[in-house]
């Protein structure tokens, strides 16, 4: 499964990537560094799926592509092409995932981030879909802009049961933080009750000056060959340490949300893959 989650600010835009990579949900590896930076270009790129998928279309595009406008602008048809042929190299063609790419466009002078699903048919596809608490949302067939994405993308009763804050204002929130907590949240999505989400948490973090990357957590307990069960978090107290009260109302931003964003708001469900809500009609009247 593993975890993409990004965040756009006003002077930053943020990925946070978990670090495992399994075999038939058994860990390989745990200290995995999943955001790929691109060379010559304030970006980096994460992929959900087959561990080296993510690095083999980082070494292509950052070679194809002369800056992140352009690959914005041109590159949906070439990642896709990519993730065919390193799904039919190596995975008998039977793969899925989700992409996301953080960068700074050189003509807007900003930071963003963008999303895009891939599959294939195969049994790969058909075990997310049966997994998939978002059953009949579409999915992003090219590159579209986000504010936030979270890959997996856990309900909306989900995220209140464990007080994550999705309405707040984006650029008060501390990215570190707050993507963390949402690898939390997703650590705990399991799969008849094994975790797909852990090892270590990575921050890749572009602003106007370049990308930096850090390790903000390390779960200790995940090893090598040794099945993820995470232990139950108390949310409550979780959120009194981080100085919400248990059961505090927010009251919704005057401003108007951004209209295009990964996650829902009120009513909708977030999205399954990276971009469900944004291309669903309803959801964008919602968002007006």
């Amino acid at each position: 499964m593993s975890a993409i989650n990004v965040l756009v600010q006003r002077d930053a835009v943020h990925m946070m990537t978990d670090g495992l990579s399994y075999i038939d949900g058994v860990p390989f590896e745990v200290n995995l560094n999943k955001a790929h930076l691109l060379r010559g270009m304030r970006a980096a790129l994460s992929a959900t799926g087959p561990a080296l998928l993510g690095e083999f279309i980082a070494e292509h595009v950052e070679r194809e592509f002369s800056s992140f406008d352009e690959l914005v602008s041109r590159g949906s048809v070439r990642i896709k092409g990519l993730f065919r042929q390193y799904v039919d190299t190596c995975r008998n063609g039977d793969a899925v995932s989700s992409l996301m790419l953080v960068g700074w466009p050189e003509e807007e002078n900003r930071p963003a981030a963008y999303g895009i699903d891939m599959e294939t048919a195969g049994s790969k596809a058909d075990w997310v879909n049966a997994n998939n608490p978002h059953e009949g949302l579409g999915v992003a067939s090219e590159l579209t802009e986000l504010r936030v994405g979270f890959m997996p993308s856990p309900t909306a009763e989900i995220m209140i049961a464990a007080g994550y804050d999705f309405l707040g204002d984006l650029d008060a929130k501390d990215a570190a933080k707050d993507l963390l907590q949402v690898l939390e949240i997703q650590r705990r999505m399991t799969i008849d009750g094994v975790s797909y989400v852990g090892g270590i948490a990575t921050l890749t973090t572009v602003t106007a000056d370049g990308v930096a990357q850090r390790v903000v957590h390390r779960w200790h307990e995940d090893r090598p060959g040794k099945k993820i069960v995470p232990a139950s978090i108390d949310w409550s107290a979780r959120r009194a340490a981080r100085g919400k009260p248990s059961g505090a109302k927010r009251q919704m931003p005057a401003r108007r949300a951004p209209r295009r964003v990964a996650v829902a708001q009120q009513n909708a469900e977030l999205p399954t893959r990276v971009v469900a809500a944004v291309r669903d009609a309803r959801t964008r009247r919602m968002l007006g």
